[in-house]
């Protein structure tokens, strides 16, 4: 119906999403992406809590990762590579 509906009436714009889908959309991602660099630093608890809660991911992707996980290995190659 969108786009059948705007090109009937003669209507040259699209119209721009809700601000609320933007929100939503955002959190979501930020979510994702946190629960990835949770799960690469090896925090599996902070994990399933923001499994659980959603709101924890944020602030563990901030938190040092620990000795042993994916995210600390790269990080001390990283290191030996570097000049």
């Amino acid at each position: 119906m969108g786009v059948r509906m705007l090109l009937a009436t003669g209507v040259g714009s699209i119209v721009a999403p809700s601000p609320m889908l933007v929100l939503w959309t955002l959190l979501v991602l930020g979510a994702v992406c946190g629960a990835v660099v949770t799960a690469a630093k090896g925090r599996t608890g902070w994990f399933f809590v923001g499994l659980v809660t959603g709101v924890t991911f944020l602030f563990s992707a901030f938190l040092p990762a620990a000795p042993g996980s994916p995210w600390a290995k790269r990080a001390a190659r990283r290191r030996v590579e570097a000049p």
